[in-house]
């Protein structure tokens, strides 16, 4: 008797599989661990912390605090810039002039949404991807006799994991402040070439905070991974 494509579909999926991987056949117990066919429930219970979780989202609120703060004073400044304004700001002061537009005035917001959308991005793949100490052992081995590098790349644990988000949308912020700092020279109402050399300070040193706290999180999870 012929039997229909949804009836095979339904008696496949009647099969039992136990939490251990193993599938219940006429020739006893198989283990489906090894085939890459199985996924433990515990790896779909821990994908939940996401960027936009209620445990990450904070962490993401002062960079769009900061880029709403740049968007209005960027557009209350606007129409009071002079007729040149900075194009680069370096160590002695500012030593380039563009003609006022859009893009010129409106350049560093620009940049920061873009770093803002790469970075957050960046922070909810490190939540997606299954850890190191939730990946099965027969995974694992597979995944280090084929590509060593996807687990070189990956958190040690779920924890670690979370670190280096919240490193990732801190460093987003620090990057928000330097821009800040910057678009103060930017937006300025008369087109004086000098900056203190404090203010050029100001815009550096928030960068750098951001660079270091990320490095600290990744190496935290790399001296984690050898112990």
């Amino acid at each position: 008797m012929a039997v229909s494509s949804g009836e095979r579909h339904r008696e496949r999926r009647s099969v039992p599989v136990d939490d251990q991987g193993m599938l219940a056949g006429p020739d006893g117990l198989v283990d489906r661990r090894a085939d890459g066919c199985f996924t433990p429930p515990q790896l779909h219970q821990t994908i939940g912390v996401m960027v936009f979780s209620s445990r990450i989202r904070l962490w993401l609120l002062p960079s769009s605090v900061l880029l709403a703060t740049l968007s209005v004073w960027g557009i209350v400044r606007y129409p009071h810039l002079p007729s040149r304004i900075p194009e680069h700001i370096g160590i002695d002061g500012v030593d380039a002039w563009t003609d006022r537009s859009i893009g010129g005035a409106f350049l560093l917001v620009f940049v920061y949404i873009g770093v803002t959308a790469i970075l957050t991005a960046c922070a909810e793949l490190t939540l997606r991807v299954t850890p190191l100490a939730e990946l099965p052992d027969a995974g694992a081995a597979r995944f280090a006799g084929g590509n060593a590098t996807s687990l070189v790349n990956r958190p040690r644990t779920r924890a670690s994991a979370i670190r280096i988000a919240r490193a990732l949308l801190v460093f987003n912020a620090c990057v928000g402040i330097s821009f800040l700092i910057s678009c103060g020279v930017l937006w300025r109402s008369a087109p004086d070439p000098h900056v203190p050399g404090w203010l050029f300070a100001a815009m550096i040193v928030p960068i750098v905070a951001g660079t270091a706290l990320t490095v600290a999180a990744a190496v935290g999870d790399r001296r984690t991974a050898t112990n």
